[in-house]
């Protein structure tokens, strides 16, 4: 299993989060769906995952492929994905929307 370091901005603590695999075809099919949603300026997230979801829906026999995400909520609000596949990695996450408020000084 492997392990994330992720600093948390609210309380200016480090958390040490465990990474799990998904499961799940209606979790990678909803996360798929998220990148969808920013096409096309996402379309390589998309067919990173469209093309492993789909592998793993013709092949028979298990393969050795994770995909993994830091908890069961946090894909479905920053979409990001982990697929380890033998000697290869692919990571990818969603943009962050930023507001940016300009304010006048007197």
């Amino acid at each position: 299993m492997y392990t994330l370091l992720r600093s948390c901005v609210e309380n200016n603590e480090r958390k040490i989060e465990k990474l799990q695999v998904l499961h799940k075809a209606e979790d990678l099919n909803l996360l798929r769906e998220l990148y969808r949603a920013d096409w096309p300026s996402q379309a390589l997230g998309y067919y990173t995952l469209d093309n492993f979801i789909r592998w793993q829906e013709h092949v028979k026999q298990p393969q050795k492929v994770w995909i993994y995400t830091l908890d069961d909520e946090g894909f479905r609000k920053n979409g990001l994905y982990l697929i380890v596949d033998c000697f290869q990695l692919f990571v990818n996450i969603l943009p962050v929307k930023m507001h940016i408020c300009y304010c006048e000084r007197h």
